[in-house]
């Protein structure tokens, strides 16, 4: 980053572990989606578009701390209107196809995400779907300075 080593480490700790927004989003293609969110609990944290669960052992952050929320793409789970409750409102735009994956791309609130799904999902986006992720694959970033804010 400008000439900096922003992490070292096995590609898929590093794929896996992002010590920066940079990192995040320099591995993996497509790159990992971030947004901004404030933590309300010990293990959740709101966005514009809705609330995840994050693992509060992994992390050291305080209820109403502003970070940058990531989750990679494969990480989502993808839920057609009407099916289910929790995670993230997302209005599906398009779909791009890769031959065994499907992107698809949306908003939830302002933010630009993408899913990353199976071929054999059928369903096209739509509006008013869900995006729910585990916990363990839920990032937090701090804010200001894109550092993870993950306990070493």
């Amino acid at each position: 980053n400008a000439g900096r080593i922003e992490q070292v480490g096995r590609p898929t700790d590093v794929y896996r572990r992002p010590a920066s927004t940079f990192v995040a989003t320099f591995i993996g293609s497509p790159a990992m989606n971030l947004m901004p969110g404030s933590v309300t609990g010990q293990s959740n944290v709101a966005t514009g578009g809705g609330s995840l669960a994050f693992n509060a052992a992994d992390f050291v952050v305080e209820t109403g701390r502003k970070v940058q929320v990531g989750v990679r793409p494969e990480d989502f789970h993808y839920t057609p209107p009407g099916v289910g409750e929790g995670g993230l409102a997302f209005d599906g735009e398009f779909v791009e196809e890769l031959g065994a994956t499907r992107l698809f791309h949306g908003l939830s609130n302002t933010v630009p995400l993408v899913v990353a799904v199976t071929a054999a999902t059928t369903t096209a986006p739509q509006p008013g779907s869900r995006l729910i992720a585990e916990p363990d694959t839920v990032h937090l970033f701090d804010a200001e300075t894109g550092k993870s804010l993950r306990k070493v």
